[in-house]
């Protein structure tokens, strides 16, 4: 190997130190210019050749200084020749000259640093070169393949073989496609299938008796380790079935069991009717109307665990399991809307039970007493005949009841405290009983009340706000009463309401301007105070409920006509011809009707309205005929009657028959008048 352009004669100078260093690199056969080496022979000083990937021949090596550019010095490094060439490669070496030691004596110190500087490098180089080898061949974890992307790449490649395959990609669809027939021609098949994934099916049925062709209630039907019991209208389903052949178990004491073989498929595998054949005892009943007469379908007879429905023409025939030493059975009759009825039969009866109902409600009036008037409550056939609130002695007789409409519960306004003002003036007190709890609360106490209705569990009535002035602009105070809460809600105030009525939901109100600084107007709002709206801009005077569409409302100079559903309004160029407001009362079972009185000189009509066919289907007439009124089920209504040889309350059912007295009673009223005192 040979050294060409040596610039530098300095042994120590940067120049010599890099071409020693690239020398070691290259694996030079002699290393004489290392001051170890200095003054050996050339056997002593020769560096065993690393192995090295080159080619025979010379190379360049440009060096680059830190800094700066690429140095000018050229260095040539050759492999060694053969053995023929020695000769010249040894006078080669040996007429190479080296920059002599400008110091006469050795630098223990700088010799020392030397030989560090070559150690330490050593080691660098060797701790580079085996990190280098160490990354070649471990790949890095950012290279390396995922678990994920290995199993995919080799399912990947095994679809693809398997594809590539004909025989193989065949066969397999073929299987595929058998297997798919099979389980679609062959139900088993095709249910165990359906059951291994976890499918489950429902299926149902009417069970009916065969003797009266009407449902059976309380009857259990069972598939497997699922049972239920059908209901009222015999019906019975069972979910979350296996698919397949089942055995249906369908018993009820009195009755043969039946044992059915069906099969359930997908979806929902109703049953249709099925019939059970009475084995016990039967006992028929007739049931029908108290106030028409006519019979009650739907009506059911229970005895302990057997039951029985009445067709449509009332009749009910039941099938029980008597026992031996049994001679009595106590039968319960019932039905929605209507009183329970209790009766008790001889096991050895044959003929028919002839059982009549009446409403369930009861019937509130005023009695009057040795003691006063006090307020009574009782079924319209005169039992369960309960004194609601006794009388004191401090009473008028015109005491005014305002009954819930489907609950046993009343308002009633009256002077029975004797509580008086400071003007002396006898104060009235508004109570709600409760007859379903017998809990009774005073709710207010006034000079002046007057109810409006009940909305719900909330009582809307007006009162005169305890000690206020005539003069004050919020004397009489709109409120609402939350039966079940027992808090009020103020919906409105004034000096005074120039007129108030109750339209189905809505309560429309007319404060007066006496001592208001502002104009008032026709407005209406429900019951919880919401949906408060202006109906008319202007201070109205009077308002008549002229049909169930339209009211006809007065104000200072004109009339006005207004419908209650659009809210379109026109006016009038006369007063009405009939001053009379209509009172509806709702029918809380069938929203569609509507009892109405329209009062007469000499006769009166109770009538029922359809607001469907928007016609009036039912009609009683007769002289004295009034308020208070109030349905006491879907199909019978209560009446007020008075003549001069009495007053008496009467009821009358929507399916005929004529009407029946309830009793006679004190004269009372409800909210058909304006103010009660």
């Amino acid at each position: 190997m040979s050294l060409k352009n040596t610039k530098n004669d300095d042994i120590n100078s940067p120049d010599a130190d890099l071409e020693y260093r690239v020398d070691e690199m290259m694996a030079v056969e002699r290393d004489d210019r290392h001051p170890s080496n200095r003054g050996k022979s050339f056997d002593d000083v020769l560096v065993k050749k690393p192995n090295l990937p080159m080619k025979d021949g010379e190379f360049d090596v440009k060096i680059i200084r830190e800094g700066g550019g690429e140095d000018d010095t050229d260095v040539f490094l050759s492999e060694s020749r053969p053995s023929q060439e020695a000769s010249t490669d040894q006078q080669s070496v040996n007429d190479k000259s080296y920059p002599a030691n400008t110091s006469s004596e050795k630098d223990p110190e700088k010799e020392a640093e030397a030989i560090l500087s070559s150690e330490t490098d050593e080691a660098v180089d060797d701790l580079t070169l085996s990190e280098t080898s160490k990354a070649l061949d471990e790949p890095t974890e950012r290279n390396a393949p995922s678990r994920l992307q290995q199993l995919f790449q080799g399912t990947l490649k095994t679809c693809k073989a398997w594809w590539q395959d004909k025989k193989k990609r065949n066969g397999t669809l073929i299987v595929i496609a058998a297997f798919l027939l099979t389980v679609a021609i062959i139900p088993a098949t095709r249910y165990w299938l359906l059951n291994s994934l976890g499918v489950r099916v429902s299926t149902s049925l009417v069970v009916i008796d065969n003797s009266t062709t009407q449902p059976l209630r309380n009857v259990e039907v069972s598939i497997d380790d699922i049972t239920t019991r059908t209901n009222e209208e015999g019906f019975a389903q069972l979910d979350g079935v296996r698919l397949g052949r089942h055995e249906l178990i369908i018993q009820r004491s009195a009755f043969a069991p039946r044992n059915l073989g069906v099969t359930l498929g997908w979806g929902s595998n109703p049953l249709g009717q099925q019939w059970l054949y009475p084995t016990g005892a039967q006992y028929a009943f007739v049931v029908d109307d108290y106030v028409s007469g006519e019979p009650i379908e739907k009506a059911e007879v229970i005895s302990s665990e057997a039951s029985a429905f009445s067709n449509e023409d009332g009749i009910a025939l039941l099938t029980t399991d008597v026992d031996a030493d049994t001679t009595e059975l106590d039968v319960v009759i019932q039905v929605s809307g209507y009183r329970d009825e209790t009766v008790t039969i001889d096991v050895g009866e044959s003929g028919q039970q002839g059982v009549r109902l009446v409403p369930e409600l009861r019937h509130f009036f005023v009695d009057e007493t040795e003691e006063g008037y006090q307020v009574v409550a009782s079924h319209i056939d005169g039992q369960n005949q309960t004194i609601v609130l006794p009388a004191t002695g401090n009473e008028r007789e015109d005491m005014v009841l305002l009954p819930h409409p489907t609950k046993d519960r009343i308002a009633v306004v009256s002077t029975r405290d004797g509580q008086r003002n400071d003007d002396g003036f006898l104060l009235s007190t508004l109570t709600i009983i409760d007859l379903d709890d017998n809990e009774r609360i005073d709710v207010a106490q006034s000079e002046r009340l007057q109810l409006v209705g009940w909305f719900d569990d909330r009582l809307v009535f007006i009162r005169i706000a305890a000690g206020a002035s005539g003069m004050d602009p919020s004397r009489h105070r709109l409120m609402s009463y939350n039966y079940l809460l027992g808090n009020e809600l103020q919906l409105a105030s004034g000096n005074y309401f120039n007129a108030i009525a109750r339209v189905n939901d809505f309560i429309y109100f007319a404060p007066s301007s006496i001592f208001r600084m502002e104009s008032t107007s026709l407005k209406r709002i429900r019951a919880d105070g919401t949906s408060e709206e202006v109906v008319m801009e202007r201070e109205s005077w009077s308002i008549y409920r002229k049909s169930f569409e339209t009211l006809t409302v007065a104000t200072s100079d004109k009339w006005f006509e207004y419908d209650i559903f659009s809210g379109e309004r026109s006016e009038l160029d006369d007063g009405p011809e009939d001053f009379s407001s209509k009172l509806f009362i709702a029918n809380p079972w069938r929203d569609s009707e509507q009892a109405v009185i329209f009062i007469g000189e000499m006769e009166s009509q109770l009538m029922v309205y359809n607001s469907d066919n928007q016609a009036y289907e039912k009609t009683w007439k007769e002289a004295g005929l009034g308020y208070p009124l109030r349905w006491l089920n879907e199909t019978t209504l209560a009446y007020r009657l008075t003549t001069e040889s009495e007053t008496a309350d009467y009821a009358v059912s929507t399916r005929g028959g004529q009407p029946i007295k309830i009793k006679s009673v004190s004269k009372s009223s409800s909210i058909e008048r304006w103010f009660s005192y």
